[in-house]
């Protein structure tokens, strides 16, 4: 009987030593632990409050591979594999990509660089929008500025316009629709800005309007198309939304939703586009505009190439307008003066040199910014593109401007 006690004494003691001996399969505390079948209310995604990493979506099936053609880069779907046999196609790719590539290294590269360097504080605090007046369809320099906003407001004389049938995209009339892309983005490839007169002579082409160059514009960028609707603004600045196309009544103008190619780039993102004349007159009755552009979180301004207007008093709401509801602005010479900058107790800092206005313009000249050109010039930073009307010299100059 002794004899049995004392073998179960020493099988307990050896159960216990091995249970003490073996690594637990338990968890650490702090880690959550995800079940094979989670229920379905948690989540097993971790979400930054800031930025919500949102589910990848489905570029639209028309408005993309249409971007992509329009905008000579390649595409795998069957839309691709029908415009590849056509020598139109093989031509517009190869001198587009010609003309991009010129655009890219003399101007878009350095001015990428810049903008990293000069405006990454300003870009920090998420989210923010872009107010572009007088841009017309340059989704492009607005991007390459800002790539880090949210929204983007586009303004401009020229029409919204329309895209193509894809029914009708192919033959004569492909060829004939890719040579007037071409033709419309010429000056932007030889100078990186629009002339209002030549864009209207474009637009008369089979391209109607803006809407094409901003798909343009958005691909060559990086983005893909997620949406394009009509918008309308009501008599309280309150959008609504409809299929492009359709019309209602309130103020027009287009959406464009679109995300970053890359993975893990945050939410979509919005483009807006309104036709229309921002002088006083004009102005001064868009009530609704001004609401909706202010309903947006941090606003910062882009003016380029804005062919001095605000200079003159028929553009002095829209001025004021800038400097009452935006933090920050950047600028060539063309837009905000200096003196009202310095007068609302802005900051300015300069970049590059300064250059009296071409000889398109007759005003515009401001001997204060040039005496401030000439005085610092020692300690105002140059620049290595060309930024605005002075493409064939080294005479850009850029303003930013912020409220303290």
């Amino acid at each position: 009987m002794q004899k049995r006690i004392w073998w179960l004494w020493w099988g307990l003691v050896l159960v216990l030593g091995l249970t003490l001996l073996t690594p637990q399969l338990v968890p650490p505390q702090d880690k959550a632990v995800l079940s094979a079948h989670p229920p379905p209310q948690k989540q097993a995604v971790r979400v930054s409050p800031a930025f919500p990493r949102l589910a990848r979506l489905a570029p639209h099936p028309d408005y993309q591979p249409l971007a992509q053609l329009l905008a000579a880069q390649p595409g795998t779907d069957s839309l691709h594999r029908a415009w590849a046999r056509y020598e139109s196609v093989k031509t517009h790719y190869q001198a587009f990509n010609q003309g991009w590539q010129n655009l890219e290294q003399s101007r878009l590269t350095k001015l990428r660089r810049w903008a990293h360097q000069e405006l990454d504080s300003l870009q920090k605090q998420r989210p923010f929008s872009v107010f572009y007046p007088f841009s017309g369809p340059d989704f492009l320099n607005v991007a390459v500025v800002f790539p880090q906003a949210q929204t983007y407001l586009l303004f401009g004389l020229e029409p919204m316009g329309e895209l193509p049938a894809l029914s009708r995209m192919q033959g004569q009339y492909l060829e004939a629709y890719l040579l007037n892309i071409r033709q419309a983005l010429s000056e932007i490839f030889q100078r990186n800005y629009f002339i209002t007169v030549r864009m209207g002579q474009a637009f008369n082409t089979n391209v109607k309007g803006v809407l094409p160059i901003l798909l343009v514009f958005l691909a060559r960028t990086g983005h893909e198309i997620l949406s394009i609707e009509a918008v309308f603004l009501d008599n309280q600045g309150q959008a609504s939304f409809l299929p492009l196309g359709q019309k209602a009544a309130g103020l027009p103008g287009l959406r464009i939703r679109f995300q970053a190619e890359e993975e893990g780039q945050g939410q979509p993102k919005e483009l807006f586009y309104f036709p229309g004349d921002l002088a006083n007159a004009a102005f001064q009755n868009k009530k609704n505009l001004q609401t909706f552009i202010q309903s947006f979180p941090r606003r910062l301004t882009l003016v380029k190439s804005a062919s001095y207007l605000m200079h003159t008093s028929p553009f002095s709401l829209i001025r004021q307008f800038i400097l009452d509801h935006t933090e920050a602005c950047v600028q060539d010479d063309t837009g905000l003066p200096y003196a009202f900058m310095k007068k609302a107790g802005w900051q300015v800092k300069l970049y590059g040199k300064y250059a009296r206005p071409i000889r398109d313009f007759n005003h515009g000249y401001q001997p204060d910014l040039a005496q401030i050109f000439e005085k610092e010039a020692a300690q105002i930073p140059n620049l290595d593109f060309t930024f605005g009307y002075h493409w064939w010299t080294d005479k850009s100059s850029i303003l930013l401007g912020q409220k303290p």
